[in-house]
């Protein structure tokens, strides 16, 4: 069963177009085991995307059969699974199937000048700013109909220093918030290491100019490559929540909550997420039920032991999983979970929380 399903998958994704969907959903235990397998394998994008949109259909199955094992298997599988990374010619992207990621941008290079033309909004944590070109753009579309002109915007982007674009550039700093929650903001960022929480997973944009567009991508991004990036991120202890509007940029300091031991950051919250950064001390433990949203959470740092929950408050039996630095963790919703901190450092967690109807799109 484990090596057909493989193969069926492996053969829908390089042709799709002659090759039946796979039945993942005959077997859940098992479809869950083949993508634990395939997904951490380093492939072709628009492969990739062909089988992290099978794995999201599994999970919204997955999670309308109500059974305590499938729910303890799927956060099995995320952790086996860990982000499923996607190379750019400007980057890396590090994402996980609710609409978290990490983005590795390289020095002076970034994803194209974009705009949402939909219901996609996302919100953008700084965790570092690289060294030489690094800022974030925004502007409104007609502002920048009235003054993009491609050969003087090539221009500025290879030179700077010209006040027409320079002031819809914010110059981030580590554990500065941006948000970009309106349809039709022209956005992008340049040298950052950066967290996104978006409410779609994948690229939904009007690209108005792509600098990348003839670029190839760097021959040294593979999965260890990343694992070098990601062990070298540090996360800030300050926070500033950035706006512009019709002068320029402001900023506004962000305070954390504390709750029973438990320090809370507010990320974002709209109607359908809710993005937080979560600091659990050593030996404490942090419970929460996710009621009708899916929830995705990475372990910035430390290490965690999470139980799963009869609705008592009592422990499913054998049902626990221990997570270490850089792991991701995945929760269905309707499900009872506590974590606790097993490590003697503060653990760590960017924690993602989508309604099920607005998810895994």
């Amino acid at each position: 069963m484990i090596e057909r399903l493989t193969e069926e998958l492996e053969s829908y994704i390089v042709n799709a177009a002659e090759n039946k969907i796979p039945g993942i959903f005959d077997n859940p235990t098992s479809s869950l085991e083949v993508f634990a397998r395939v997904l951490p394998v380093d492939r072709p994008i628009a492969e990739l995307e062909r089988l992290e949109s099978l794995y999201k259909k599994l999970l919204k199955h997955i999670a309308q059969l109500n059974n305590p094992e499938l729910v303890y298997l799927v956060a099995k599988t995320q952790k086996e699974i860990g982000f499923i990374l996607k190379y750019k010619p400007y980057g890396i992207k590090a994402s996980t199937p609710l609409g978290f990621s990490i983005f590795f941008l390289e020095n002076g290079e970034g994803f194209s000048f974009q705009r949402h033309l939909d219901t996609k909004t996302e919100v953008f944590y700084f965790i570092e700013v690289r060294p030489g070109k690094s800022f974030a753009f925004l502007c409104s579309y007609p502002e920048w109909e009235a003054n993009y002109r491609p050969a003087l915007f090539y221009e500025w982007l290879v030179k700077g220093d010209m006040s027409i674009f320079d002031r819809f550039c914010h110059n981030p700093e580590s554990g500065d918030i941006l948000k970009i929650n309106k349809i039709g903001l022209v956005h992008t960022v340049l040298g950052c290491v950066m967290e996104e929480y978006a409410n779609v997973s994948t690229d939904m944009v009007d690209r108005l100019y792509d600098q990348n567009k003839d670029n190839s991508i760097p021959k040294k991004f593979t999965r260890e490559y990343f694992q070098s990036q990601l062990n070298n991120i540090q996360y800030p202890q300050r926070n500033r929540l950035v706006s512009r509007n019709e002068i320029g940029f402001i900023s506004q300091s962000l305070e954390w909550m504390l709750i029973n031991k438990i320090k809370m950051l507010s990320v974002a919250e709209t109607d359908t997420y809710v993005a937080k950064r979560v600091l659990i001390p050593p030996k404490e433990s942090w419970q929460f039920t996710s009621n009708k949203r899916f929830m995705s959470a990475f372990i910035g740092d430390g290490s965690a032991r999470c139980e799963l929950l009869k609705q008592n408050g009592l422990m499913v039996t054998g049902r626990k999983l221990f997570l270490d630095k850089h792991d991701v963790f995945l929760s269905l919703p309707r499900c009872n979970w506590r974590i606790s901190n097993s490590s003697e450092k503060e653990l760590q967690l960017s924690v993602f929380e989508i309604d099920e109807h607005s998810s895994l799109q």
